[in-house]
């Protein structure tokens, strides 16, 4: 049997909508938020990639996970204005067609780890330490294929995002 997180993570896929493009905005520091209101308010499809952290155990408020940055679905020649200091965003050359693809990937990546981090303590990384290949047969990651780990008494699943990207799962809390 597959689990709903697996089910969840197989799912995720952002559409192309043009002639609008994703793209990443730079914002100021710690305005990730304010700026998803503005462009909610100018009617721009925007996605703000938030991850739950644990700090012994327990879970505590989501964060951003990419400071400075918000991705948006928009035509940026509609609205040449809105890339301003008083708006607390930067113009920014990720906002290409040439990127955008790049710009999903990166989105999807962003999103899984949002999903992942409402269940287990995870955290992005590289490459995996060597180990064994194993599938989850339990729990919501049932069905999931990665490198299963132990270390310092904590049992970690390093599950592949992308080509380039693995999640560091804690699968066993300690109180």
């Amino acid at each position: 049997m597959i689990g709903k997180l697996t089910q969840k993570l197989d799912n995720v896929v952002f559409e192309k909508r043009h002639p609008l493009l994703w793209g990443a905005i730079h914002t100021y520091a710690r305005s990730e938020k304010v700026v998803q209101g503005i462009l909610k308010a100018h009617g721009i499809e925007s996605y703000l990639p938030l991850i739950t952290p644990y700090e012994n155990g327990l879970k505590t408020e989501p964060v951003v996970q990419t400071p400075g940055y918000i991705y948006a679905c928009w035509d940026c020649r509609r609205h040449p204005g809105l890339c301003t200091p008083r708006n607390k965003m930067y113009r920014d050359e990720m906002h290409h067609i040439s990127m955008e693809d790049g710009i999903m990937e990166s989105m999807v990546v962003c999103r899984k780890l949002e999903l992942i981090s409402n269940t287990y303590p995870v955290t992005a990384c590289a490459a995996p330490p060597k180990g064994e290949t194993v599938t989850l047969s339990d729990g919501e990651l049932a069905g999931s294929r990665g490198i299963l780990s132990k270390e310092n008494d904590k049992t970690y699943f390093y599950l592949q995002l992308d080509s380039n990207s693995y999640a560091k799962i804690q699968l066993e809390l300690k109180a």
